[in-house]
């Protein structure tokens, strides 16, 4: 997949709360135009993972990448 056709990009996303780790070394790419579900039991960092995306803090180990036009 070529980097212009990219719209969602995620590289070992991670998010720890204290000793508990919420979300653990995610990543994907989702395509511009295709549908992508993000399906999992309550608890499995669905919710966490789409935060860190749209408002990284610096204090978590994020790389994304938003896509460059809307």
């Amino acid at each position: 997949m070529s980097r212009s056709e990219i719209a969602v990009c995620l590289k070992d996303l991670t998010k720890k709360f204290g000793d508990f780790t919420a979300v653990d070394r995610v990543s994907l790419e989702v395509a511009k135009g295709e549908i992508f579900g993000f399906l999992g039991p309550n608890g499995a960092g669905k919710s966490t993972t789409c935060l860190l995306y749209t408002s990284p803090s610096p204090r978590d180990r994020t790389r994304s990448r938003m896509p460059s036009s809307a």
